[in-house]
């Protein structure tokens, strides 16, 4: 939190500094948060550690992205721009903050959460509990499905719940091995050139699991994926005007 703190302070300094035309001295108070957001979302931490790291990186870029678009890369001497420069590729292009990553690790997370939880004579039962306890009335929510059909098919949904409760361990079973095996396809699909196109049948395939385990297991990559493209815009959008001016 002091480090995200830090990050503020230090971006709202760069606004000074450019407009007292220290246009070095705005790289450097740009640069350094963008190294502590590196820190920050180093594989394996902590998930309070690495939101204040997407915090941080987030709060950053957007500085950046107004100050290059107004032209800051062109005032910057080789060394500023050069540090500038690796502080941005030390990001994954593809995934700056880990959320894809993060979106696979979760989701294998869930199948063993699923295989211990809904077993037995009862898991049926305990399947229909969970999705009472935790699905959503519609799967219109905030009516997004009837407007982008690739978030159908992402939120446990209320319904057909007699259905579930009469499922037996091995049916259970057999949905949640078929849903283990679009974990690989889906994470493939999120860091494909055309994502959306690739998510899509993904989708249709989990929204039509009648245990909607593969809702369970999977969540809403549809969600991840429109985070982090922001994102990795952003970034990508930073280095190219940095480098741009560099030639």
């Amino acid at each position: 939190s002091r480090v995200l703190t830090f990050s503020r302070l230090l971006t709202t300094d760069a606004a000074r500094c450019w407009d007292e035309k220290d246009y070095n001295g705005a790289a450097d108070r740009l640069t350094a948060p963008l190294q502590w957001a590196r820190q920050l979302l180093t594989p394996g931490a902590e998930p309070w550690v690495s939101l204040r790291g997407q915090q941080c990186l987030f709060n950053v870029l957007l500085r950046l992205e107004a100050q290059t678009v107004a032209g800051l890369a062109n005032q910057l001497d080789g060394p500023h721009r050069a540090s500038l420069l690796d502080a941005l590729a030390a990001f994954d292009a593809t995934d700056p903050t880990g959320k894809l990553a993060a979106w696979e690790a979760t989701a294998r997370g869930n199948v063993a959460f699923a295989r211990a939880m809904f077993a037995g004579a009862d898991a049926g039962e305990k399947l229909a509990g969970h999705i009472d306890s935790y699905g959503a009335n519609t799967e219109n929510v905030g009516g997004l499905s009837e407007k982008v059909d690739i978030f159908i098919g992402g939120v446990l949904t209320r319904r057909d719940l007699d259905k579930v409760r009469s499922m037996s361990a091995a049916t259970i079973a057999k949905h949640l091995d078929a849903a283990e095996a679009m974990i690989t396809p889906v994470a493939a699909a999120l860091r494909s050139p055309h994502p959306l196109d690739a998510l899509k049948p993904l989708q249709v395939q989990a929204a039509a699991d009648p245990s909607q385990i593969a809702r369970l297991v999977l969540g809403a990559p549809a969600a991840t994926l429109d985070n982090n493209r922001t994102m990795a815009k952003l970034l990508s959008d930073c280095m190219e005007r940095i480098a741009a001016s560099a030639k």
